[in-house]
């Protein structure tokens, strides 16, 4: 589908929050392997004034990526083996897609891909790592408030952020952050000067014991006028939803590589992780989310 300016959006939001100081790392070993699944629906749709001329495109789907840590290192930076899965539809037609390249789950849980399957979805998963830079930066606690301002090429945008509760999400024990945000649309996704508005509203929930993001639901819509035709407004809307399904960690005697040999960019084999869980249903639907599973280290 025509979803080019939805991903070049979510890269932009992306790129709102800058590095931050990191006051402790993630405990990610060598032979970890962390699961999110993903669900995804996407819309575009375009009239004329009037009513007349009409056009909508969907599509939808769900997947998971599969992230199987190889190597620590000095700084707490895990390096991953990530293999990525979504199957769906585009008006009408299925979608496979499958893919595997590098990555890395910085000491903040920001998980940063060398590649990908799908600019949509990797960018949705750009947009949940802003959360935990955002996270460490301020700090949890119920009823704590922030805002993030930004302004980049494609998008001038505010973001408004609180901590609304201490609860357990898929097993884990998380804080719960409510983001509502609005913004300008400056430019399209190839660059073209556009007049439009977004509005997005999402949970987050963010494990700082684990320092990592557990999960996160956001909704996006973005009106644009193109420039070209004053008389059509396209529209594009977007239900995200990203949660860690499975952490399982690696036996105690899983050796790990030395940083040096992590940094000089050896890769040892990873253990083989455990059956994936059975992904999600569809945004909208009535199927329950399933239960993270946790396998604990073992004491041995």
């Amino acid at each position: 589908m025509k979803a080019a300016a939805l991903a070049a959006l979510l890269l932009a939001c992306a790129t709102t929050a800058g590095a931050t100081d990191i006051a402790a790392a993630s405990d990610l070993h060598a032979g970890d392997t962390l699961t999110y699944a993903v669900t995804l629906e996407l819309q575009q749709h375009s009239a004329r004034k009037g009513g007349q001329q009409e056009a909508t495109s969907a599509a939808s789907g769900q997947g998971q990526e599969v992230i199987r840590v190889y190597g620590i290192a000095a700084d707490g930076t895990a390096f991953a083996h990530i293999e990525a899965q979504f199957n769906g539809s585009q008006d009408g037609q299925p979608i496979q897609l499958h893919g595997n390249f590098l990555g890395k789950v910085m000491p903040d849980g920001e998980i940063r891909i060398q590649g990908g399957i799908n600019p949509s979805i990797d960018e949705a998963l750009n947009f949940a790592n802003q959360i935990t830079r955002e996270a460490i930066d301020h700090g949890m606690a119920v009823g704590r408030t922030w805002t993030t301002s930004s302004s980049t090429p494609l998008i001038s945008m505010t973001i408004n952020r609180r901590v609304t509760a201490r609860q357990r999400y898929q097993t884990f024990p998380v804080w719960v952050i409510e983001s509502t945000a609005n913004g300008v649309l400056k430019k399209t996704a190839d660059g073209k000067p556009a007049e439009g508005s977004v509005t997005i509203a999402g949970t987050s929930y963010y494990d700082d014991r684990e320092r990592l993001l557990i999960g996160e639901s956001l909704r996006m819509l973005t009106v644009m006028q193109p420039p070209q035709d004053a008389a059509t407004h396209v529209s594009y809307s977007a239900s995200i939803n990203f949660v860690l399904s499975e952490l399982s960690r690696a036996s105690s005697t899983t050796p790990e590589p030395t940083p040096a040999q992590v940094e000089g960019g050896q890769s040892p084999t990873p253990s083989a992780s455990a059956a994936p869980p059975t992904s999600p249903s569809l945004p909208g639907s009535n199927g329950a989310t399933p239960a993270a599973t946790v396998t604990p280290r073992s004491s041995s």
